[in-house]
């Protein structure tokens, strides 16, 4: 909690856009569950100035790395905030974007429904292509836990 209080003092008062991002960047990768609460309420805040907007949902999609469901639970809340810097590129960013970041904080099922609830019908192709690659990435880790459940259980003790 000490290091995250610090790095996030000095994201606060450095000047140079490339150094906050980084620190920032830093903090959404905190591992306790109350700091990394806490990390997502400071990339939706004013923290990030308006002219840096569009770090906003770089900032969700570096917390999904150790929180995936909270970074899911941000984003989907709020996600005409986080997608407003992108103006009409928004809806591609929702069937392109959305499912590569978010693939392992929601269901395919969730991600599939909130993608179709938010973009024109049109793009239906768009979010096929991108449900594909979603259940390819959630079959993959079911059999990569399915390796490690059984690695693990050829070397217990007997």
């Amino acid at each position: 909690a000490a290091t995250f209080e610090q790095l996030h003092a000095l994201a606060r008062r450095t000047q140079d856009r490339a150094e906050r991002h980084a620190m920032y960047a830093a903090l959404m990768q905190v591992r306790d569950a109350a700091l990394a609460e806490r990390a997502a309420q400071i990339a939706l805040s004013s923290e990030i100035p308006a002219d840096e907007a569009h770090v906003r949902l770089e900032l969700i999609a570096a917390l999904s790395h150790q929180h995936p469901q909270l970074a899911w639970q941000t984003f989907s809340a709020h996600a005409s905030t986080l997608l407003a810097p992108f103006g009409a590129d928004g809806p591609l960013m929702i069937t392109s974007e959305v499912p590569q970041i978010f693939w392992n904080g929601a269901s395919p099922e969730q991600l599939e429904s909130w993608m179709r609830a938010h973009v024109a019908a049109a793009m239906a192709p768009e979010i096929t292509q991108s449900m594909e690659s979603v259940r390819f990435h959630v079959s993959q880790r079911g059999a990569l836990q399915a390796s490690a459940a059984a690695f693990m259980r050829a070397r217990a003790p007997s």
